[in-house]
């Protein structure tokens, strides 16, 4: 089944949409994501995974249609242009972002990505999976900072 161009979708046709959309069905199974998300071409939101109400605050409703760049944090935005751009090309993404939640308050993700395409392999999607990653950051953030305390010895 072609993918569809319309920003508005139910969950039937997200399934329908992972079924036609070869290789990343699987992608989406071997990995636990948080948070699904399917997007445009544009960077334009399409779907949501209900989940992202629990992790962000949104509703899956308020974010369709909404552009991406409208969820990064400012100093992430490059790296999810230029990976946007890599998915686009046929390439996949695996980047670390911070992701903006409805209070305003910036979350980390591990996100990853690929493309979708249509009956003819014309690129018309994008499809990613992203993974909170607020514990790590800390962690590696904590780690960081006791390194840079002098030594007792």
């Amino acid at each position: 089944m072609p993918f569809r161009p319309s920003l508005r979708w139910d969950q039937e046709d997200f399934i329908r949409a992972l079924d036609g959309a070869t290789g990343h069905e699987t992608l989406l199974e071997e990995r636990a994501y948080d948070i699904i998300g399917i997007g445009s071409t544009t960077g334009r939101i399409r779907w949501m995974s209900p989940s992202v109400t629990a992790f962000l605050g949104w509703a899956p409703n308020e974010l369709v249609g909404a552009a991406t760049t409208q969820l990064i944090h400012p100093d992430d935005l490059a790296v999810m242009l230029q990976g946007r751009s890599r998915v686009l090309d046929g390439g996949a993404l695996a980047v670390e972002l911070r992701i903006r939640g409805r209070s305003g308050r910036f979350r980390h993700f591990r996100c990853f990505g690929g493309h979708l395409t249509n009956a003819d392999g014309e690129v018309v999607g994008t499809i990613g999976g992203w993974r909170c990653i607020d514990e790590e950051v800390a962690g590696r953030e904590a780690l960081g900072h006791l390194q840079q305390q002098p030594s007792l010895a």
